[in-house]
């Protein structure tokens, strides 16, 4: 997930503050890209539908915390 403003500048901030929020839950995100506004996701091979939803539940509920 890449995060920018809406003047389409990359917004390092934003994507901290969805990682901190999730890392509060216990969801742990990998940050990437030059700008550090990318969330890169590298769930394991063996990850079970359940928990890919409750990773995704946090996620949602993080980002809609931006707002």
């Amino acid at each position: 997930i890449e995060f920018s403003g809406t003047d389409g500048a990359p917004n390092g901030a934003a994507c901290r503050k969805v990682m901190d929020a999730c890392l509060e839950k216990g969801l742990v995100l990998i940050g990437c890209g030059l700008e550090r506004n990318v969330i890169r996701f590298i769930p394991p091979l063996n990850v079970s539908r359940e928990d890919m939803e409750t990773a995704l539940s946090i996620l949602e509920e993080a980002i809609q915390g931006l707002q």
